[in-house]
């Protein structure tokens, strides 16, 4: 069975425990439905120890220990992707400033790592950051 992982990396409102709108969740659910098992991390900014919930057949989340500066996530430990023998890596964007480390991580241990983005054009205000991204 093929083990999928969604990292947030965005410490801020949504993705609490709680909150309505948690789309790791949903898509997770998703691709359990279709025969994946699915394992969601959350940033847990201040905590000490990994806690777990399985809301549902198929779906994991953990909430890891990690810091924040702004609104990026730097989680302290990649570890819970080798234990959960995640096959890949699935980021919900990747204008994360903690991207580069979780994609490091994932080249070193043979874990496939891939971007999905929403959106077809920038919608910073910067128009130089705005360029730049709609080139990519």
């Amino acid at each position: 069975m093929l083990t999928i992982a969604i990292p947030q990396l965005y410490c801020g409102a949504s993705g609490k425990k709680g909150a309505y709108n948690r789309q790791e969740v949903g898509l997770a659910r998703a691709l359990a439905a279709q025969g994946c098992r699915t394992v969601v991390l959350y940033p847990a900014v201040g905590a000490q120890d990994i806690e777990t919930e399985e809301p549902a057949p198929g779906v994991k989340i953990l909430y890891v220990p990690a810091r924040a500066w702004r609104v990026h996530a730097f989680y302290s430990t990649w570890q819970p992707l080798l234990d959960e023998k995640v096959d890949a890596v699935h980021v919900m964007g990747d204008n994360s400033l903690g991207v580069p480390g979780l994609y490091r991580f994932c080249q070193e241990h043979g874990i496939f790592f891939y971007s999905q983005l929403g959106a077809l054009r920038s919608q910073s205000g910067s128009a130089a950051i705005r360029a730049a991204m709609d080139l990519l």
